[in-house]
Order: structure tokens, then sequence, then C-alpha cells
């Protein structure tokens, strides 16, 4: 693969987008995954985030909340932040077709 200058941009938009969310306050958290989850799961990975938020720093542990939900989950993350994922649509129809897939 070659390496272009959207995929640089890219991972720019990614970092900028996960530092972001590591030194925003609870609050903007909050409203951040409220519109961007379904209820039940926002309550879940909120509460979730909450723990890895050190209150006395101010700073989340993004990345170790990151990395610990679904793909499906990750993605509503990645295209709110204007990230495109290939082929997302496909992959959706394969997990619905097929969970373990």
């Amino acid at each position: 693969m070659i390496y272009s200058e959207e995929n640089f941009n890219e991972d720019l938009q990614f970092i900028s987008s996960y530092v972001k969310m590591e030194k925003a306050s609870l609050a903007k958290v909050k409203k951040f995954m409220k519109e961007i989850l379904p209820p039940r799961k926002f309550e879940h990975l909120y509460n979730s985030w909450e723990g890895r938020y050190d209150k006395e720093s101010k700073v989340g542990q993004f990345g170790s909340f990151f990395t610990n939900i679904e793909h499906k989950t990750q993605a509503l993350f990645l295209r709110d932040w204007g990230l495109e994922i290939p082929n997302y649509e496909e992959y959706l129809r394969i997990l619905e077709s097929s969970p373990i897939a």
C-alpha cells in the first residue's frame, strides 16, 4: 500500500479526535455519546468511559475504552469524526447474515 496524503490526513483526523475525547469533560463526552449511540448501548458505554476517566487529572483513557468496544460501535465513532470506513455497509450485511463472520 502506498501511503498517500489522504491517508496522512485521515490519520491526523483520527489522532485529533482521539485526543479531544481523552481531554473532553465528562459532560461533553456524555453529550457526544448520546448523539451517536443507541440508548441501551449509550448507558453501558458511558459507564465504561466514566470508569476510565481520571477526575483529578481530567483525562480519560480513550485507547483502553476504544479497543474494547465492538467494531460496529467503533465505526459509529469513526464515522462521526468524518472518517470513511471502506465497505462498511457490506460488512454490516455479512455480520447480520452470519454473526460469527
